[in-house]
């Protein structure tokens, strides 16, 4: 990290995130009450102590001590204090090369809550010491603390240092996440808008990345994972065909009965018969 034009750059590879400078670095006591609005750079905000609230746009966020919150340029948010005491504080940040900009806003569409780290908020804290306390060297150790402040956000984003990677792994990861996502909720009112929200991604999005990646709808992988679920049962086990409907999801074994054999071209019954004489 060098110091240019009053701000902190910090250099990542090829990369580079421009921080403002301590005018920018804020540490804000008791209150956080503001008009709605929004800004044209990246806000961390991570409470030290106490508790306040947070909404943006459609979302709403309480933040404890360790918690924070990541927002996106271009974003309205409102921030208000909760009852009692708070120290917040505050670093906002542009990106100068579209690498790491790129993969913020896929990891980050408007804002991602951040769990409480023992580490980041012990590096919040010391941010803050340096702010309030005359010593030498203040400006190197802020910079150097800045920068692992910065570098521990990044790798909680699951951000990469060689952004030519990151489309590649981005795809893993999002197929990795699908496919736990389904196998492990078939059985549950599953939806898309959770699903999406673990992806970090819109429903819009999440239909488009099923529809490239699967050829199906939410609903069209649903129903095949739950089919394929199915019929392994009927190939494995002696379970009645009542109680797998129920397994897979099914109240009703009459809509169970006419998925099954939309995919199968078969009955349960059929199915297991024939599977079971092979």
């Amino acid at each position: 990290m060098e110091q240019m034009n009053g701000s902190f750059v910090l250099q990542l590879g090829r990369e580079q995130l421009c921080l403002g400078g301590l005018n920018r670095l804020h540490m804000c006591v008791d209150h956080w009450d503001v008009n709605r609005h929004s800004n044209g750079h990246w806000e961390m905000h991570m409470v030290l102590e106490g508790a306040c609230r947070v909404e943006v746009e459609d979302r709403q966020y309480t933040l404890t001590e360790g918690q924070g919150i990541l927002i996106a340029p271009g974003h309205y948010h409102l921030a208000r204090a909760e009852a009692g005491s708070f120290l917040r504080l505050c670093v906002c940040f542009v990106t100068k090369t579209p690498g790491i900009s790129a993969q913020l806003s896929s990891r980050c569409h408007g804002s991602v809550f951040l769990e409480a780290d023992a580490r980041r908020t012990a590096l919040g804290r010391q941010l803050m010491q340096e702010q309030t306390l005359s010593r030498p060297f203040r400006q190197t150790q802020t910079t150097a603390l800045l920068t692992q402040l910065m570098v521990d956000l990044l790798r909680f984003l699951d951000i990469s240092e060689n952004p030519e990677n990151s489309q590649k792994r981005d795809f893993h990861r999002t197929l990795v996440i699908v496919d736990d996502y389904f196998e492990t909720h078939f059985a549950d009112a599953a939806g898309e808008e959770v699903l999406a929200q673990r992806l970090h991604v819109s429903r819009r999005q999440l239909v488009r990345i099923l529809q490239e990646h699967y050829g199906m709808s939410f609903r069209e992988k649903l129903v095949h994972t739950r089919m394929d679920y199915a019929a392994w049962l009927l190939r494995t086990t002696d379970q009645s065909v009542s109680s797998i409907a129920q397994s897979v999801g099914y109240t009703s074994e009459a809509a169970f009965f006419k998925l099954f054999r939309r995919q199968f071209s078969m009955t349960p019954l059929a199915y297991r018969n024939r599977k079971q004489n092979v």
